[in-house]
């Protein structure tokens, strides 16, 4: 009786590791659940219309780093413009709050060539975004 137990226990073993593998394996999921968001992108040299909302209670600003003066965005509007088209270096939109309140960025792209941009207040204790970048190679990057 006792020869049999140690057999019985490797038995048990052996035909319960592919159960467990098979419990972990249905526990991370699959790709369609777990993946992360594939990136933004855009055709590179592609003229695109870009949109910064202000979804905050305070006046918010915007610049485009390539030059121009910033712009403040009161709460709950939108600005838009244009980018790309052409020989356009990389793009970055850098936005802040005067008293420095974390903001946090969520792109998005609308159609082919539409990038959405909306600003919320960051999750406590957060660093936060300072700006979104278009890459030369059409990628979107929030900083």
């Amino acid at each position: 009786m006792t020869s049999v137990f140690p057999r019985l226990l490797a038995a048990l073993l052996v035909l319960g590791l592919p159960t467990l593998a098979q419990a972990q394996i249905s526990e991370r999921g699959t790709c369609a659940t777990q993946c992360s968001k594939p990136y933004l992108r855009f055709r590179p040299g592609q003229r695109i219309k870009v949109q910064v909302t202000n979804h905050t209670y305070k006046v918010l600003q915007v610049e485009n780093a390539l030059g121009g003066a910033p712009l403040n965005i009161q709460p709950r509007s939108t600005v838009q413009f244009y980018r790309g088209g052409g020989t356009d270096p990389n793009f970055s939109v850098v936005f802040w709050e005067e008293t420095e309140t974390p903001l946090r960025a969520v792109p998005s792209q609308i159609g082919k060539d539409m990038l959405k941009i909306d600003l919320n207040f960051a999750p406590r204790r957060s660093q936060g975004d300072r700006s979104v970048y278009l890459d030369n190679d059409g990628q979107v990057i929030v900083l």
